[in-house]
C-alpha cells in the first residue's frame, strides 16, 4: 500500500510547469563526477545503491489521485547501472553523450525520476554521470549526494561496513513546511516581501524593446575570467567579510542599473531552501528569491556590496522561506505584474570542496527565465578559479550581445577590485573594446 502524501511547494512550482511544457527538459539537472581515486566500477555501483537507500528522496514518484498530484517513496532495492566508456572526460565525445542525455525527458508519473551511469576513461580515471528531475533533486543535492558516494566509495574499497545514519524523510519536510505555512511566521514572511516587491520594480530597459520569447530553448557560453583573476575576487571578498555570491550580485545588478539608466533592478536567485535537519538530505528545498536592489549611485561600490550582504543575510534567515509560486498569487491579488522580476537570475553552482572529486554541472538548453548567468567553481584549476555560463533566449540575445555582457561584467568587475571605494556613478560600463 503507497503511502501518499502532498507535494512540497517547491515541487509544486516545477510538476505546474512541467504539466504546461511537457515536452521540456527544462526540469532536468544533470552532473558528472570523476573520482581522482579512480574506484572500481563495481564500488561505484555499490556506492549508488546505498545512497539509493539513504536518501528516500531519490525514491520520490509523483502519481495522481482524483486529478491531483500527490508522490510517494518507492521501497529500495538494489539496481545494477550501465558502463559506458570514453576516452577522457573532457573529450568531445563524452560531452556529446552527456548532452544528448541531459536533454532526454523522464516520464513524469508513476515512474523513477533519477539515472545513473557508470563512466570510465582510457586515460584510466573513472566516475558516474546523474540525472534527475528536478521534482526530487536540487542544485544543493548535488553537494550533498556527491560528497556521501565519495564517502561510501572509499568505505567500500576499503572493504569496511557501511553504517547509514538516521536521515530524516523527505515526508517530514511536507509535514514541517504544512506546519509553516500556518504560522506567524508564514503572515511576517509575506508581510516583508509584499513590502518589497509591491509595487514591483518596472522591466528593465534593455529587454523593454526586444519580443518577449514564450518558448524554452536557450543558448549556452562560457566564458573564462583572465587568467589569476579569480584569486582576486576571492582575496577581495575575504578581506571585506563578504561572500563571493554576494560580490556577484552587488557587481551584477550595478551593472544592469547603468545599462537600463534605472537604479531600481531586479535580480533573481535561488535559495537552498534548507533549515535544520534539512541542510543534511537530498532532495527537491530550493526557493526562488527576487531580489530588488535599489541603487544609491552616490554609494561606494564595497559599501554597497555590504548592504547586499546585510540583505541576503536577512533574506536567508527567514523570509527566504517563503515560497514563490504563494508570492506570485499574492502578487496577483494585489493587481502587480510579477513575471519580470525574473528576467535576470544569478545562480552560484555547488562546489563540493574535496579534493577526491570533480564535479560538472550540465547545463540543460532550456530555461524559462530570459538571461541566467551561473558562477561554476567546478573546474578543473579548482575551486577557487571560476568559470561564468550564461544562459540566454537564443531568440531574444545574439551570441555576441551575450559576449558583451560578460565583457561588461567583467570590466564592471575588474574597476571595483582595483578600487572598492569607488562610487557606483564612477563605475564605467564600457570596456574599452566599445569605446
Amino acid at each position: 500500500m503507497k503511502s501518499l502524501f502532498n507535494l512540497s511547494n517547491a515541487q509544486k512550482r516545477i510538476y505546474i510547469d512541467q504539466m504546461i511544457s511537457p515536452d521540456s527538459c527544462f526540469a532536468n539537472i544533470a552532473y558528472s563526477v570523476i573520482f581522482r581515486n579512480n574506484y572500481d566500477a563495481e564500488v561505484i555501483k555499490k556506492a549508488l545503491n546505498s545512497v539509493i537507500g539513504t536518501f528516500d528522496s531519490i525514491r520520490l514518484k509523483v502519481t495522481k489521485a482524483d486529478d491531483e498530484p500527490l508522490q510517494y517513496v518507492e521501497e529500495h532495492h538494489d539496481r545494477d547501472f550501465e558502463v559506458f566508456e570514453f576516452p577522457s572526460p573532457d573529450h568531445s565525445e563524452y560531452a556529446g553523450w552527456a548532452g544528448e542525455n541531459t536533454r532526454g525527458l523522464f516520464e513524469v508519473h508513476d515512474s523513477e525520476l533519477f539515472y545513473f551511469a557508470v563512466v570510465r576513461f582510457k586515460d584510466g580515471g573513472t566516475g558516474l554521470y546523474a540525472k534527475f528531475h528536478h521534482f526530487i533533486h536540487d542544485g544543493f543535492s548535488a553537494y550533498v549526494l556527491v560528497n556521501k558516494i565519495e564517502d561510501y566509495c572509499a568505505a567500500i574499497a576499503a572493504g569496511k561496513t557501511i553504517t547509514v545514519t538516521a536521515i530524516p524523510a523527505y515526508a517530514d519536510f511536507v509535514r514541517a513546511e504544512n506546519e509553516y505555512l500556518v504560522s506567524a511566521d508564514f503572515i511576517g514572511h509575506r508581510d516583508y516581501w509584499l513590502e518589497k516587491l509591491s509595487p514591483p520594480p518596472e522591466e528593465n530597459t534593455f529587454f523593454m524593446a526586444r519580443k518577449k520569447i514564450a518558448g524554452l530553448k536557450t543558448g549556452i557560453r562560457t566564458f573564462k575570467l583572465k587568467p589569476g583573476f579569480s584569486k582576486k575576487i576571492v582575496e577581495h571578498c575575504k578581506n571585506n567579510h563578504i561572500t563571493r555570491f554576494v560580490f556577484f550580485l552587488s557587481a551584477v545588478s550595478a551593472l544592469f542599473a547603468k545599462i537600463s539608466a534605472n537604479n531600481d533592478v531586479a535580480i533573481g536567485f535561488p535559495h537552498n531552501g534548507r533549515y535544520g535537519a534539512a541542510r543534511r538530505i537530498c532532495g527537491m528545498f530550493v526557493s526562488t528569491v527576487a531580489y530588488r536592489a535599489r541603487i544609491d549611485e552616490d554609494m561606494a561600490f564595497i559599501e554597497y556590496a555590504g548592504k547586499v550582504s546585510g540583505d541576503v543575510k536577512d533574506i536567508i534567515g527567514g523570509p527566504g522561506r517563503y515560497p514563490f509560486n504563494v508570492l506570485a498569487q499574492d502578487l496577483k491579488k494585489n493587481n502587480h505584474e510579477f513575471k519580470n522580476l525574473l528576467d535576470i537570475n544569478l545562480v552560484e553552482l555547488p562546489g563540493v570542496k574535496n579534493a577526491d572529486v570533480r564535479l560538472n554541472f550540465h547545463v540543460q538548453p532550456e530555461d524559462p527565465s530570459l538571461l541566467t548567468i551561473y558562477l561554476n567553481p567546478n573546474t578543473p584549476e579548482g575551486y577557487d578559479e571560476l568559470e561564468i555560463i550564461i544562459s540566454y533566449k537564443a531568440e531574444f540575445l545574439s551570441q555576441e550581445e551575450v559576449g558583451l555582457i560578460f565583457e561588461r561584467m567583467e570590466h564592471v568587475v575588474e574597476q571595483v577590485i582595483a578600487s572598492p571605494a569607488v562610487s557606483i556613478k564612477d563605475i564605467s560600463v564600457l570596456p574599452d573594446s566599445e569605446k
